[in-house]
C-alpha cells in the first residue's frame, strides 16, 4: 500500500482543494521528491560547455529578385532564447512572467516537443552551459517497485523509489488544456522544490518519447540526460552558438539538414 505522502496524485489533489493543510502537505510532498532524489543518487552535473538544443517550428524567410523564389534562414539571437517577464505565462515547470529556459538534450528531441512534422522546416538553435550546473534527473519511467503494492509496511527506499518513477512519469505527462493549469502548479512546485535546494535544473523526459530512442552508444538505459529535456532555472544558463534549418524524420528518428543556412553568434568581446 502507498501512503498519500508518497502518491504523486495527492499533490494534485491537495492543490486543487487549497487550504492551509493541503498548502503544507504539497510543500513537504515536494520537498521529499528532492530528498529521494539525493538519497537514490538521481542526479548529475552537467559541464561548463555541456551541448544542448532548442526548436522552433519557424524561421525566417527573404524574398530575391527571381520570381517565385524564396531564402529561408534560421532563427538566431534572443529568438531561440527564452522569453522576456512580460511575454511568460504559465509553463511545465515556471509560474507566469517567471522566464526559464527549456532546452533538449538532442535535437531530435528538441524536434519532438515543437510537434515538428517530416514536412516542416525548423530552426534548431545549438546551445552551450556557461557554468557547471547541477540537474535532479526525474527520469525513471516505469521503474516503480512493484512489490511495494504488497507489502503491508514497505521500506522507505522503496517507498523513494515508488516516489521517483511515478514523479518521472507525472512530470512528463501530455496533459490537456482542461487540466493542464492544476498539472503545471503542481510541477511548478516540485521545480521550486529542487531550485531551493541548490539545484540548477531538473531534467525529464519528453512527452514524445519513443522506446527506439538512445544515446550516442545506442544504449537502452533510459535513465540518462541524453534522451531528456532539461529546465533550467536560470534562462541564462546556456547560450545560443549557432543554428541550423531542420527537419525530422520520425522512421529513423533522426533531425535532417532542411537548408544549407546557419546563424552562428558573434564572439563576446574582451571586457
Amino acid at each position: 500500500m502507498i501512503p498519500p505522502e508518497y502518491d504523486i496524485e495527492e499533490l494534485k489533489k491537495a492543490l486543487l482543494r487549497g487550504g492551509m493543510t493541503d498548502l503544507r502537505f504539497s510543500t513537504s510532498f515536494a520537498e521529499r521528491i528532492v530528498s529521494a532524489t539525493l538519497n537514490s543518487e538521481q542526479f548529475e552535473t552537467l559541464k561548463e560547455g555541456f551541448d544542448l538544443f532548442r526548436a522552433r517550428n519557424d524561421y525566417e524567410e527573404d524574398g530575391v529578385s527571381d520570381p517565385g523564389r524564396i531564402h529561408v534562414y534560421p532563427l538566431g539571437g534572443d529568438e531561440v532564447c527564452a522569453p522576456p517577464a512580460e511575454k511568460t505565462q504559465l509553463g511545465r515547470f515556471n509560474a507566469p512572467r517567471a522566464p526559464v529556459l527549456y532546452l533538449s538534450t538532442t535535437p531530435e528531441v528538441a524536434l519532438a516537443e515543437v510537434r515538428a512534422l517530416p514536412s516542416d522546416t525548423c530552426t534548431v538553435a545549438h546551445f552551450k552551459t556557461q557554468k557547471p550546473s547541477k540537474i535532479g534527473k526525474l527520469l525513471l519511467h516505469g521503474r516503480e517497485p512493484l512489490s511495494v503494492l504488497l507489502e503491508d509496511e514497505p521500506s522507505s527506499e522503496g517507498l523513494e523509489q515508488w516516489l521517483l518513477a511515478r514523479t518521472a512519469e507525472f512530470v512528463s505527462r501530455s496533459v490537456g488544456v482542461d487540466g493542464r493549469d492544476l498539472h503545471y502548479r503542481a510541477c511548478v512546485l516540485i521545480a521550486s522544490a529542487f531550485q531551493e535546494a541548490g539545484f540548477d535544473g531538473v531534467a525529464y523526459r519528453t512527452s514524445f518519447w519513443s522506446s527506439g530512442w538512445s544515446d550516442e552508444e545506442k544504449s537502452k538505459n533510459e535513465n540518462h540526460v541524453r534522451a531528456a529535456n532539461i529546465v533550467f532555472f536560470d534562462p541564462n544558463a546556456a547560450k545560443p552558438q549557432s543554428s541550423f534549418l531542420r527537419s525530422i524524420n520520425w522512421k529513423r528518428p533522426i533531425a535532417e539538414q532542411a537548408g544549407n543556412s546557419v546563424w552562428r553568434a558573434k564572439p563576446e568581446e574582451d571586457s
